[in-house]
């Protein structure tokens, strides 16, 4: 017993720590397990998730659920339309020639609409089978809401269009927001079109054609989906770059090879870069390029002039005794001057003495003497 006092005496003494985590920037570092976080640090048990459907498709676009409890989802890269009975059996219900249904809605006679992208149309799907109902010219079709009355609106990009069809083939523009995309759609208690815009995170309220006010502006640049509770509230789901996601997803699949049965697919690129301060790793500079052989000079074109010249010759001079000690020798380059002749004048031509001096000038040019170092 002794002995283990001792010991236990020899321990480092610790003591309790304690830390108070109270806001949601302290929450939101951790990981939840059925735990909600709200946004003023309120934690609750979360609500209980099942799982409905699993497509096996790379994304789920959208959904929409039918007055039996029928659910049909539009997903991509392959352009399939599910549908999903409550009993929770799938069946694919059809397939676009287009990669992307980015959206799909049901009429209260159960008829399903399905928007492609990014060829923009609108198909009527009865029974599994799809006929063009709309093509509103715009290259994506984001929503699609259908009216208790029949009619059809849809919210396009790039544009950011409102159209309103009524029958198969007659469509207009029902408002332009002035954003890029139309992204959520849906009625207020009223009956009035609500719709989400991007890039600016615009709700708009819409009550009639070519009219409508800004209900909302949301410090996120898209509103992606809007509802509304029974008491008259509005809910909107902002998010932050997801059309943008999206339309960079569309352009690589577009550059891919189509998949099979004739179905297009997408091929999507994943850039891994390795952390150079991690340990045990060595960086190693790239090899140098080696130089590129320079292409050999072209021979030098001469005139027949420049032929005819003489050459210039080196020709070392050295400085004679009588002027000083010797000094170093230098090598001067001249050109050798012209023959000269020079002659006593005779009495006859004493009488050029008296002429000025230019009129004496009978010799050749001058020397030209050039000097180089040695």
């Amino acid at each position: 017993m002794a002995m283990l006092m001792a010991g236990a005496g020899a321990l480092p003494a610790s003591s309790p720590a304690f830390w108070e985590m109270t806001s949601y920037q302290d929450f939101i570092k951790g990981k939840f397990d059925a735990i909600s976080l709200s946004r003023d640090g309120r934690l609750s048990l979360a609500p209980k998730l099942d799982t409905v459907f699993a497509s096996g498709q790379p994304v789920i676009w959208s959904i929409a659920q039918a007055a039996d409890g029928t659910i049909y989802a539009g997903t991509g890269h392959r352009g399939r339309v599910y549908k999903v009975t409550p009993s929770g059996q799938s069946s694919i219900l059809w397939t676009a020639d287009q990669p992307e249904v980015f959206a799909v809605a049901v009429d209260s006679k159960g008829v399903v609409y399905a928007a492609t992208s990014p060829d923009g149309k609108i198909y009527r799907i009865v029974d599994g089978k799809a006929e063009l109902y709309f093509a509103p010219g715009a290259k994506y079709i984001w929503s699609l809401l259908a009216a208790p009355d029949g009619v059809l609106y849809a919210g396009t990009g790039d544009g950011g269009k409102v159209y309103r069809v009524t029958a198969a083939g007659k469509g207009e523009e029902y408002y332009s927001t002035g954003q890029s995309h139309v992204t959520g759609l849906n009625f207020d208690r009223e009956g009035r079109l609500l719709a989400g815009t991007e890039p600016n995170g615009m709700l708009f309220r819409i009550t009639a054609k070519n009219k409508a006010f800004v209900l909302y502006g949301a410090s996120l640049p898209e509103i992606r989906a809007v509802s509304q509770a029974p008491d008259g509230s509005i809910y909107a789901v902002a998010m932050g770059g997801a059309v943008n996601r999206k339309i960079q997803q569309l352009n690589q699949g577009t550059s891919g090879a189509a998949g099979a049965a004739g179905t297009p697919t997408f091929s999507t690129s994943i850039t891994v870069t390795a952390d150079a301060s991690a340990q045990n790793t060595e960086v190693k500079p790239p090899e140098p390029t080696p130089p590129r052989p320079q292409p050999p000079l072209p021979p030098r074109l001469t005139s027949a002039a420049s032929r005819n010249r003489p050459s210039t010759k080196s020709i070392p001079i050295t400085r004679s005794k009588r002027f000083g000690p010797p000094r170093k020798k230098t090598s001067m380059i001249f050109s050798p001057p012209a023959t000269r002749s020079f002659s006593r004048p005779t009495q006859a031509d004493e009488s050029i003495a008296s002429r000025p001096i230019a009129a004496l000038r009978c010799f050749s040019r001058p020397t030209t003497v050039r000097q180089r170092a040695s």
